[in-house]
């Protein structure tokens, strides 16, 4: 039995992978600050389950207090840390630059500072396909230049990547970081694309999509995530880079199509520009995550679509209030 801390273990990757860290018998100290991004009765009702089972620990701290956050674990023996915390999306960080930097950037500093001070060798990094820029052509290589990124949200993962190799190069640390392309799934975050197409079509009945119909995303249901991840967890071997995805880019025009054939096909679709951030093209190619770790993403969009649907249904009087 390992003992993993999991930092945003209350969110919507973070509560699923505490999940399956603790049915396959793992210690999980997850810490969450709670913070207001979005209602916070959300993400503690995703932990409703983990809370049942005595091998959970949850943390309410906030990774930017250093010294609070050691102090809460310095007496802990810690196998592996999974960093999943952030304030997340593109759009947010155009937005308010300053948050995204202090919860990404400072907040990942205080993760490495951990690992150095208490001797804990293993991390796990979530980063994003974001650092991959504006690109028309795909798929897009763990060894392709992340120089250029569109957003304060990119731009504050390409720091932790390369901070994170410099740990690895100085302190010998074992360090994988995983570049997760758009995630969706039940208990998805209210402000992510899917989630939001689906409210706005059974609550409000109506429908308004920034970008092109033939943009196009690399999809990927949190169930095929959450089993790279834990390939990840159990990869101890030096500094890697991996793509998580599933490699089959969808447009938005069909992910439309797909959400209002599951929902209401008569609901009228105003599509307007894209907006500062927005990139084109999103496609990963996964080769190295299954030769290192046999991801292997086996769920398609309609079948995706179909489980956060019922979710979103089971939940609603949450998700609406």
């Amino acid at each position: 039995m390992r003992t993993i801390l999991v930092t945003g273990g209350a969110g919507f990757i973070g509560s699923h992978v505490c999940e399956r860290l603790l049915k396959r018998n793992d210690k999980v100290i997850s810490v969450d600050n709670f913070d207001d991004y979005y209602d916070p009765r959300i993400k503690r009702a995703n932990i409703t389950e983990c809370q049942k089972n005595s091998n959970y620990t949850l943390l309410e701290k906030d990774l930017v207090d250093y010294e609070a956050l050691k102090q809460s674990v310095d007496s802990l023996e810690i196998d592996h840390i999974l960093h999943l915390a952030a304030r997340p999306g593109v759009i947010p960080s155009v937005q308010d630059p300053d948050a995204t930097f202090r919860n990404n950037v400072i907040g990942t500093q205080s993760i490495l500072r951990l690992c150095r001070n208490l001797e804990i060798d293993r991390l796990t990094l979530a980063s994003s396909s974001s650092v991959y820029g504006s690109r028309t052509e795909g798929p897009f290589r763990e060894t392709d230049n992340v120089s250029t990124p569109e957003s304060p949200y990119a731009a504050s993962k390409v720091m932790n990547e390369a901070m994170a190799h410099s740990y690895h190069k100085v302190y010998g640390m074992n360090i994988n970081c995983l570049r997760f392309f758009t995630v969706y799934g039940p208990r998805q975050r209210p402000e992510m694309a899917i989630h939001t197409f689906i409210r706005r079509v059974l609550e409000e009945n109506l429908l308004t999509v920034y970008g092109s119909p033939e943009s196009a995303r690399d999809y990927t249901f949190v169930d095929d995530i959450v089993n790279g991840i834990l390939g990840a967890i159990d990869l101890d071997d030096g500094f890697h880079i991996l793509n998580l995805g599933n490699s089959k880019p969808v447009s938005l025009g069909n992910l439309v199509d797909t959400i209002l054939t599951k929902t209401n096909p008569n609901v009228e679709v105003k599509w307007l520009p894209g907006r500062v951030g927005d990139v084109p093209l999103t496609f990963a190619d996964i080769s190295k995550a299954k030769d290192l770790i046999g991801y292997d993403p086996t769920t398609n969009v309609e079948t995706g679509i179909e489980k956060l649907l019922e979710w979103y249904k089971a939940n609603s009087s949450l998700l609406n209030k």
